[in-house]
């Protein structure tokens, strides 16, 4: 999300898995719903709070979460593999247009419950067979995979306020 006016954010993240089989469904509260049906509550806290006691007991089961990216085999070729799982993420960019609308307040609530797996590979590569090669400004093969549960990153702006010189402050300044 990204904003430049002063901006109040209520959201929720939520990962599990769902009952499947006989009798399983997925009906249930959503939205302005799940506010009336938590009355008085956060709603997004409390359903965190409910989804931690219900995997405690047993009733909730984790989701399975997973990213793979590979190569098999790779001749006189540089290679860049990655994999990425990540079960919530904020975003959140708040580049305001004035110091009045440099303002964010956020009820960020995340919820994972899951294994959550990430793997990049490369089975074989072959460099050969070269003269004079030099110096080599990356590397030949870059590999990474990265596995995250949650993650949130919030960006506020910096807002320029002009100073006065003949008073030595900006708004509100003057001589003491």
């Amino acid at each position: 999300m990204t904003s430049n006016l002063a901006t109040y954010l209520h959201e929720g993240q939520f990962v599990f898995n769902v009952a499947t089989g006989e009798g399983a469904t997925d009906q249930g509260p959503e939205g302005p719903e799940m506010d009336a049906w938590l009355e008085g509550e956060n709603s997004h806290t409390a359903l965190a709070d409910t989804g931690l006691s219900l995997a405690l007991a047993g009733l909730l089961t984790p989701a399975e979460l997973s990213a793979e990216a590979g190569a098999n085999v790779i001749v006189n070729a540089a290679i860049d593999v990655s994999a990425t799982s990540i079960a919530n993420n904020h975003n959140i960019e708040l580049d305001a247009a004035s110091a009045d609308d440099a303002v964010l307040v956020a009820d960020l609530v995340q919820f994972a419950y899951a294994n959550n797996t990430a793997l990049a590979y490369v089975n074989k590569q072959t460099l050969s067979n070269y003269s004079n090669l030099g110096r080599l400004d990356n590397p030949v093969t870059s590999i990474s995979a990265t596995a995250a549960g949650n993650i949130s990153n919030i960006t506020v702006g910096s807002v320029s306020v002009e100073v006065d010189p003949g008073t030595g402050g900006g708004e509100g300044g003057g001589d003491q």
